[in-house]
């Protein structure tokens, strides 16, 4: 069957591993009006990548098309997931925690929940730097009387900064965030929900960071341990 694969993002092929379907009893049909009602669930897998997905399949006479002479049936997949939705990408190393968030973040994308997925993905921000200690940071004050000076805030801006120090982040993926950070305030504070297009460059941005911080680092030191091991055969 031709499926739309939330991976490799077109409509392509799929096949069935695993099915059970069911037909109304024609008590079922009296009480319904139905002169047929069937459904089918299945477990599906992309021909091209093998992702796993659920499809569900719902038909009755009404959906006959008398031009076609043609059932069009409703078909659901599970996970929902259509052209303009956000696929998660699989995060191995990142704390069950911060995944958790991760995930509900773009399910909050992809039923148009921006306000929240601002918000998780903000979250996200603040969990990173709880996981890696980081509690304040020296940032540049731009108002009021300590205009000028740097000093140690605890704040979110703070905390990205401590990040940076701690060589978690370089200067310019700092910066990045800063700018993300502003994002979250205004959806948070003043409940103004950012456009879908910004929250995508937004997901992009953290699923970067994350990578960075936990991902990367971990093949790196993967790659050492094997590089090692190579020379002292």
């Amino acid at each position: 069957m031709k499926v739309y694969c939330r991976q490799c993002k077109i409509v392509t092929n799929y096949e069935v591993l695993q099915e059970v379907s069911e037909s109304a009893t024609p008590e079922e049909l009296i009480e319904s009006d139905y002169a047929f009602s069937n459904s089918v669930w299945q477990i599906i897998r992309c021909k091209g990548c093998d992702i796993i997905s659920f499809r569900e399949y719902w038909e009755t006479d009404f959906d006959w098309n008398p031009e076609t002479e043609e059932v069009n049936g409703i078909e659901t997949i599970y996970p929902k997931i259509t052209k303009d939705s956000y696929a998660p990408k699989t995060l191995f190393y990142i704390p069950l925690k911060l995944r958790g968030i991760y995930r509900e973040s773009i399910d909050s994308f992809n039923l148009n929940n921006f306000i929240l997925c601002a918000a998780g993905l903000r979250a996200i921000i603040e969990g990173l730097c709880s996981d890696k200690g980081i509690k304040s940071g020296l940032v540049l004050i731009t108002k009021g009387k300590d205009d000028g000076k740097i000093k140690r805030r605890r704040t979110l801006q703070g905390k990205i900064e401590g990040l940076i120090e701690k060589n978690h982040l370089t200067k310019e993926h700092g910066n990045i965030l800063h700018e993300f950070r502003f994002l979250g305030n205004e959806a948070l504070h003043v409940l103004s929900p950012s456009t879908k297009d910004e929250l995508k460059i937004a997901i992009g941005i953290i699923e970067h960071t994350l990578e960075n911080v936990y991902e990367l680092s971990i093949q790196a030191s993967n790659l050492k341990s094997k590089i090692s091991s190579r020379k002292n055969r």
